[in-house]
């Protein structure tokens, strides 16, 4: 961003850049910034620690239910019609997986560096919010492991998701997976430590992304559905999250981005944008 910037001030041919600097660094903008980049890594250590916590206060009840339901509904466990159709893409998935959370925190700084807006307050509310309210909140509501981790946690029902990622090449789960296998077995809080399954905060998070390029980016919004898609159908693929844990993430996402504006309003805060003042008619 800084780079971007001064790009620009040499472009324009600014013959005072440090006065222009000056002149557009406000200093209430430059706190905002730097209380959001320090309270967002204390967000997400607070909910790592929730997270890892979760199944001692709430053991993990959900996953029978959800994979019974699952099975009646679809007739089979969703993960197998997923290997069946695209057991040849599960590298690619595996690879497209892994970068959610770069995307999400580019996407959240892109954000916190934009213009003051309305649609920058919506968005900041809504990702803060989401964390403690769909994600810690609801994943003690819905105390559930998922399906890639349902053998070792109750001893049988998904016998074949692990030795099927490990045929077909998803390197990247399966490391996650040992990594935080070894977290929850020694009861210890390590790094993106935690086992939750529902509500998925993959799929929210990118269903806040799907939202927010809509409002600033409307010609390019596919981008964000397709995103969107693609960590829904590789949550259930990669065996991290049921089906019904991608909805249930949805769903909060979609109601916190609904509150959001109200949740400003109570705060108190003004409109971030000015309304353009209107021309009187001529007489």
């Amino acid at each position: 961003f800084v780079l971007w910037y001064l790009f620009r001030i040499h472009r324009a041919g600014e013959e005072q850049p440090l006065k222009r600097i000056r002149d557009d660094i406000r200093l209430s903008r430059v706190v905002a910034i730097l209380a959001a980049m320090v309270l967002a890594p204390i967000t997400a250590s607070a909910f790592t620690a929730a997270k890892s916590a979760l199944p001692f206060a709430v053991p993990f009840y959900l996953d029978a239910p959800l994979a019974s339901f699952e099975r009646t509904l679809f007739g089979i466990d969703p993960w197998r019609i997923s290997h069946a159709v695209l057991g040849w893409a599960t590298p690619a998935i595996d690879r497209a997986y892994l970068t959610w959370l770069p995307v999400m925190l580019v996407a959240f700084n892109l954000v916190l560096l934009s213009k003051p807006s309305e649609l920058k307050t919506r968005s900041l509310i809504a990702y803060l919010v989401m964390w403690p309210a769909v994600g810690t909140l609801g994943s003690y509501l819905f105390s559930s492991a998922g399906p890639i981790f349902y053998n070792a946690i109750f001893g049988k029902g998904f016998e074949g998701l692990v030795p099927m990622l490990r045929q077909e090449g998803a390197t990247g789960t399966l490391a996650a997976y040992e990594h935080l296998w070894r977290a929850y077995s020694s009861q210890s809080v390590a790094l993106g430590g935690g086992i939750s399954a529902m509500p998925s905060m993959h799929i929210a998070m990118a269903f806040w992304l799907a939202l927010t390029m809509r409002a600033a980016f409307p010609k390019v919004q596919a981008v964000g559905w397709a995103y969107f898609a693609l960590i829904w159908v590789g949550s259930v693929h990669l065996g991290w999250h049921y089906v019904l844990a991608g909805l249930a993430g949805t769903i909060g996402a979609a109601l916190v981005w609904r509150v959001g504006p109200y949740l400003a309003i109570r705060a108190g805060s003004r409109p971030a944008v000015e309304t353009p003042a209107v021309a009187e008619p001529a007489e």
